[in-house]
């Protein structure tokens, strides 16, 4: 009477390093999720802190001062130190090249910045019809305590649209990545556990048949 036919782990087809590999892609995806996450978050502050260092560093000037400005079609921004107490000043801009009057108007969209001077927040954006020079005049309102404040190109789409695009990539890496590399882990791993089954009854009616016990090799 003939043993049965035995087969070993090391004989079956493919490698059990495929298991490795598997855990290894489950791994990469929980670690790259969190990693990108991060570089994302990273890249949406270094735009917005580049943002903020553009905005107000044309000029910085006080209420009470009067600061020439050279305005275009895209206008300038007012910005007043977000950590002052009390109403926000107000500001006239008169012409200096005798073009026509800017308009001062409430900013439509406040934004809150920072940067190494400080903490900004918008208060007014000057536009004008006709490019030319004007003198920015803004009054403390209140007890008349001098504020801080700047001048600043307004934001543009693109850079709005990059920052909160940085963000969006990192966070949907966070949600994605693990999600993908477990799912292409488990499937790898099953894939792998089915086809080492396959070869190894494969291997069995092979040498079964060899032995004499009636079987023969699967095709």
């Amino acid at each position: 009477m003939y043993p049965s036919p035995t087969v070993s782990s090391a004989e079956v087809r493919p490698g059990r390093i495929w298991y490795l590999v598997a855990a290894l892609i489950v791994l990469i995806g929980l670690v790259a999720g969190p990693v990108f996450f991060l570089v994302g978050i990273y890249s949406a502050n270094e735009r917005t802190d580049g943002l903020a260092d553009n905005l107000v560093a044309d000029q910085v000037f006080q209420t009470g001062d009067t600061v020439r400005v050279d305005l275009d079609d895209a206008g300038k921004l007012v910005w007043v130190d977000a950590s002052a107490a009390g109403s926000d000043p107000t500001c006239e801009a008169h012409p200096v090249s005798g073009v026509e009057p800017a308009r001062v108007i409430v900013s439509a969209t406040i934004w809150n910045l920072t940067n190494a001077a400080g903490e900004w927040r918008s208060v007014y954006n000057i536009s004008t019809g006709t490019a030319g020079s004007y003198e920015l005049t803004c009054r403390a309102d209140g007890d008349g305590t001098p504020v801080a404040l700047a001048l600043g190109d307004a934001p543009t789409a693109g850079d709005t649209l990059g920052s909160l695009g940085a963000m969006a990539a990192g966070v949907g890496a966070l949600n994605l990545l693990p999600c993908l590399g477990v799912v292409a882990g488990a499937v790898l791993a099953m894939a792998v556990a089915l086809y080492r089954n396959s070869h190894r009854k494969r291997l069995l009616r092979e040498r079964a048949a060899a032995q004499g016990y009636g079987y023969g090799p699967l095709r």
